[in-house]
């Protein structure tokens, strides 16, 4: 509901803060996305609610470590370079960089 309201909001009249959308545009996809939640929804329980929660964060944190961590991880050991430190490279800067730094830099031995 805070979705609808901030958004009634900014179509509103009163918003005084200068941001415009188009009334009957912003309003009608604003009760599109309420519908869609409310029917995918309406059929579980609380608990079915938290327990699909609770896996999608789950699959979010795995996705973020395999992304971030493990392949750094795992380039590095084929490599015969120091695992710890370009995994934690990756984690901090970026791991796209450090996937480009590894494949450049080649075999330690």
């Amino acid at each position: 509901m805070c979705i609808v309201n901030y958004f009634s909001y900014l179509c509103s009249p009163n918003n005084t803060k200068g941001y415009h959308y188009p009334t009957g545009i912003m309003e009608n996809l604003v009760q599109t996305i309420e519908d869609l939640l409310v029917g995918l929804f309406a059929g579980m329980s609380s608990l079915a609610i938290g327990m699909i929660s609770i896996f999608c964060g789950l699959l979010v944190l795995l996705l973020v470590y395999f992304f971030r961590i493990h392949i750094a991880y795992r380039m590095a050991v084929n490599r015969h370079r120091d695992p710890l430190g370009w995994a934690l490279l990756s984690f901090f800067v970026s791991p796209i960089l450090t996937w480009i730094i590894l494949l450049i830099a080649g075999d330690a031995r």
